[in-house]
């Protein structure tokens, strides 16, 4: 190599060197960061809800030359499900009640000659600011599986 390029390569090496050396410097704090925990706000005190949402689903499974009947019954289990919410201090006002769907079932092992079976759902809806009494009916729907309701 002649004097002549001596120069120019001593500082284009220096360059690439001052350059990889920021590079992983900056790769190495942007790592570091991942080792800390920054957390903004603080809670001080225990909050309690003040009101509470529960949704009831109740379903039926009926094939399709029952499916009038099933409508039946799944306004039998509404007047049921309805009664206990009543009974229990629920009023109208803080019911919801959904239409009933229907869903067609697929069966991919019965063949194309199995009847066609659909579910019936229904959903009743309650909101309500007694949180407690919410929890509490939750946790307590024998009553109205005992009747037949699902």
């Amino acid at each position: 190599m002649t004097n002549d390029y001596k120069l120019p390569a001593l500082i284009l090496g220096l360059c690439i060197v001052a350059a990889f050396s920021v590079f992983a410097y900056s790769f190495y704090s942007a790592k570091q960061l991942d080792n800390y925990l920054s957390v903004t706000g603080s809670a001080t005190k225990k909050i309690t809800s003040d009101s509470a949402k529960w949704i009831l689903n109740f379903i039926r499974g009926v094939e399709i030359q029952n499916i009038k009947s099933g409508h039946t019954q799944m306004a039998k289990d509404s007047a049921i499900v309805v009664k206990f919410l009543k009974d229990n201090g629920i009023t109208d006002e803080q019911m919801t009640i959904s239409p009933v769907f229907m869903n067609m079932n697929y069966y991919y092992d019965k063949g194309a000659n199995a009847p066609k079976e659909y579910t019936l759902s229904q959903n009743v809806e309650i909101n309500s600011t007694d949180v407690n009494k919410i929890t509490e009916l939750s946790k307590n729907t024998q009553a109205i599986i005992d009747q037949g309701v699902l």
